[in-house]
């Protein structure tokens, strides 16, 4: 099996401008017929789908801690997977302690 690795992002918190603009911590995964994403800062589901993913496809997301850096845009990948006409059979979401309190929080 293959793997492929995407930046989705690598900057930090603060925003930048031109070139110096970097969406926070995320990357994408593919993993024969999985995709998971490691981290979802802000931005990074729209930077998914620049590179050619759709939010559907993802089956594992793991979250390092539950700072916004690296979750902002979970409510963006929740809600979005909410409405999908195409539904994942799931989504497994993986991480420390108070993620669970998190997303049902935002469920």
């Amino acid at each position: 099996m293959g793997l492929e690795l995407t930046v989705l992002g690598s900057g930090n918190y603060a925003p930048g401008r031109g070139k110096q603009a970097r969406n926070p911590s995320g990357y994408a995964v593919r993993a024969g017929s999985s995709l998971l994403l490691l981290d979802l800062g802000f931005g990074n589901v729209r930077q998914l789908a620049r590179a050619g993913f759709r939010p559907e496809q993802v089956t594992d997301l793991f979250l390092t801690h539950v700072h916004p850096d690296h979750t902002g845009d979970l409510p963006a990948l929740l809600f979005h997977l909410r409405y999908a006409k195409d539904k994942p059979e799931r989504l497994r979401v993986w991480g420390p302690t108070g993620l669970k309190a998190l997303v049902s929080a935002l469920c």
